[in-house]
């Protein structure tokens, strides 16, 4: 049996010598985060496609051309293509509606796109992001946008986009107060 000395095109590593940086961003994100009331959530790697076909759309070239997905026994699964979906799921499956509201959720995860490896553009990449769950208030959305700005502002988009040889990170961080869209899903 040949041995594999490269990894797969579209991945990186991180190795030793990068890691800290990771940590340090991850640690800003999340005591941020904490700071505005929000909490961890930690979903699953893939989830049942149909949850990502609902939620960006069935014409999307994320669902069409880009997304991970393998047939099990009995149903089609796919890695998560985004943390929104996944994680509306989880909070709408573990009842944290019936807990006070609003629900203030963050997460710091590893995402799979199937898009042309290029500069910027890896088949891995990873995703902070906030949701607030339970209220229509504009301001829930205002509060999430002032974090990300806080976060960025802590450690400057350009070293996060040196850090991640990548775009520099969405101001906004996509908050939303979209679970009932997801509602009918379950």
């Amino acid at each position: 049996m040949e041995l594999i000395t490269t990894r797969i095109k579209g991945m990186e590593d991180v190795v030793p010598a990068e890691s800290h940086k990771w940590q340090t961003v991850e640690k800003i994100a999340a005591d941020t985060a904490a700071s505005y009331g929000f909490r961890e959530i930690r979903i699953p790697t893939f989830e049942n496609t149909e949850l990502f076909v609902r939620s960006v759309g069935e014409t999307t070239d994320v669902v069409q051309m880009e997304m991970f997905s393998v047939m099990g026994r009995e149903s089609k699964f796919t890695l998560r293509p985004e943390g929104t979906a996944g994680t509306i799921r989880a909070v709408l499956q573990n009842g944290l509606l019936n807990d006070a509201l609003p629900q203030k959720v963050f997460y710091i995860l590893s995402c799979f796109r199937h898009e042309k490896p290029q500069a910027g553009r890896l088949w891995e990449f990873h995703q902070f992001g906030v949701e607030v769950c339970g209220t229509p208030a504009p301001a829930a959305d205002a509060e999430a946008g002032e974090h990300a700005a806080d976060e960025s502002g802590q450690h400057g988009d350009e070293e996060i986009q040196h850090m991640s040889n990548r775009t520099p990170p969405n101001k906004i961080s996509a908050p939303s107060a979209r679970w009932s869209h997801f509602a009918g899903t379950f």
